[in-house]
């Protein structure tokens, strides 16, 4: 896989390295996230680009959240104290980019990401199923994640709603 990263991406990388040396943080630029996500999907050879991103996702936050946590998320956390905190949250990982909500009710959040500096679709995708993923370790299920604005688009935000049942 490093083999076929663009060269100018690989000394961020560590072949031998759980995770190839990639840590959750904002010290990667969203072009090698985008790039290296990419450039897995192919080695791999993912038909479902989404799909592909999602169990990505999924995997990265198992690896990250260990059982305990993973109960303390559960027992602790809810779309509500989740979204009091999202900017909090939002900077440990990003450089840039302001949330806003736009809509809540029990079984729904909209939120907006402005001011945002990624126009890489794949890294919306990875945050996105990121935020989904987490209602998952919350206890919710039925979850539907549907970006509706994103700047890869060509839109001056992204807007994502997410539904559970």
């Amino acid at each position: 896989m490093i083999a076929r990263l663009p060269p100018n991406w690989r000394a961020l990388v560590r072949p031998n390295e759980r995770a190839f040396g990639i840590l959750g943080a904002r010290v990667y630029p969203y072009p090698f996230v985008g790039d290296m996500v990419r450039t897995m999907r192919d080695v791999v050879r993912a038909r479902d680009e989404d799909g592909f991103v999602r169990e990505l996702t999924d995997a990265g936050l198992e690896a990250l959240l260990g059982t305990m946590h993973r109960l303390v998320v559960r027992w602790l956390v809810s779309p509500r104290t989740f979204l009091e905190h999202r900017q909090e949250i939002w900077d440990l990982y990003h450089d840039t980019g302001k949330l806003h909500v736009l809509s809540q009710s029990s079984h729904e959040y909209v939120i907006e990401d402005a001011e945002w500096g990624n126009t890489d679709p794949v890294v919306c995708k990875v945050n996105v199923e990121g935020r989904r993923r987490m209602l998952e370790v919350m206890g919710l299920g039925g979850i539907e994640a549907r970006r509706e604005k994103c700047r890869a688009w060509g839109h001056a935000t992204c807007v994502t709603r997410f539904r559970w049942t």
